[in-house]
């Protein structure tokens, strides 16, 4: 990886090594986010959708 800043691929294991993984890992802005480093190879995960988010996409049905 460079040093410049790119979007990594979210939800898929990529080839990494450790310090490739470790910046990655330093520069996520969410911190809510999960992360795995398996045999050379790293995952990001994004944070799952809370609860609150969901209510807002209610449809409301009076009869």
């Amino acid at each position: 990886m460079s040093e410049t800043q790119t979007q990594l691929p979210t939800d898929i294991w990529i080839c990494a090594s450790w310090q490739e993984y470790e910046q990655a890992i330093a520069n996520l802005f969410n911190k809510k986010a999960k992360s795995y480093y398996y045999k050379g190879h790293m995952r990001l995960e994004m944070a799952p959708v809370s609860f609150d988010h969901g209510q807002d996409h209610v449809v409301i049905f009076l009869q």
